[in-house]
């Protein structure tokens, strides 16, 4: 009776876990290029785009159109280091963006770009969230997406059926629904459509 209590205490506690793929696996580069970018972000971008890329400083919600969300990591996965580039050296009506996007001209140096377009990649890591719903209990959770594109979001403590629904952000919409007949223990794959 003593093994069955520890054995059902032990299945109780184990989470769901969630593993989300087919994701953008994260971009990375070396923490000194990183903390060059970020000193560059501060002094120009970081009062309208934030210094988190959400582009929700007082300055950047006053803005119309807002400025570009760099946290985005759905935006993140379609842009390329070129247009990222082109549009700091070039200003936002340059690439068809806000004109209140100025150009950069004197950081065309790559010592002053590239760190730039890492810390502006490095804002944007990729990471799933995914809700489920158990009973009465609606839990949203995110995790980062690992090298190998796949993001385990884990939640722990949840009993009986569950419905699982995954997205990349949260503007996006569930790219993928799954019932659970137990969520204690169980491992659910949800993979992501391009």
């Amino acid at each position: 009776m003593l093994v069955s209590l520890a054995l059902s205490l032990a299945m109780q506690s184990a989470p769901l876990v969630v593993e989300v793929r087919g994701l953008p696996a994260p971009r990375t580069a070396a923490p000194d290029v990183i903390a060059a970018g970020r000193m560059t972000y501060g002094a120009r971008c970081q009062m309208c785009h934030g210094p988190d890329g959400n582009a929700d400083t007082p300055i950047g919600r006053a803005m119309k159109p807002p400025p570009r969300r760099f946290s985005d990591a759905t935006w993140q996965s379609k842009v390329t280091d070129a247009e990222i580039t082109r549009a700091i050296l070039e200003g936002g009506a340059a690439v068809k963006k806000s004109p209140a996007m100025p150009a950069f001209k004197d950081l065309a140096p790559p010592a002053q770009l590239t760190p730039l377009v890492a810390f502006i990649r490095s804002l944007g890591a990729p990471a799933a969230t995914v809700t489920v719903m158990a009973g009465d209990a609606v839990v949203t959770m995110s995790a980062p997406v690992e090298a190998d594109g796949v993001a385990r979001v884990r939640f722990p403590g949840l009993q009986g059926p569950a419905t699982v629904m995954g997205i990349v952000d949260e503007a996006s919409l569930p790219y993928c629904t799954v019932e659970v007949a137990e969520a204690a223990g169980a491992t659910v794959r949800c993979d992501r459509k391009p």
